[in-house]
């Protein structure tokens, strides 16, 4: 709760850009539009999760802002970011 409202929170739960169109800023752009959508909802944070093996998706939230956060759930990351 802040200032008496329950907190929003934004997920992404999971975008792809096809392997020959990729290095384009593709991912950015989706990123950076998830986050205006959810600013828009009112949202404080954004969550995401990714697998372990995802080492392109890991750079590109590490580069949008987002932090990490380890899961204990299965073989994947959370990501953090707050708006």
């Amino acid at each position: 709760m802040h200032n008496g409202a329950p907190l929003r929170e934004g997920f992404v739960e999971a975008f792809g850009v096809d392997p020959q169109l990729r290095r384009r800023r593709i991912g950015t752009a989706l990123q950076q539009h998830a986050a205006r959508q959810c600013r828009n909802a009112g949202c404080y944070q954004m969550r995401s999760r990714s697998p372990l093996t995802s080492v392109e998706n890991y750079a590109l939230k590490i580069a949008a802002g987002y932090l990490l956060h380890p899961s204990r759930e299965n073989d994947s990351y959370y990501f953090l970011r707050r708006l």
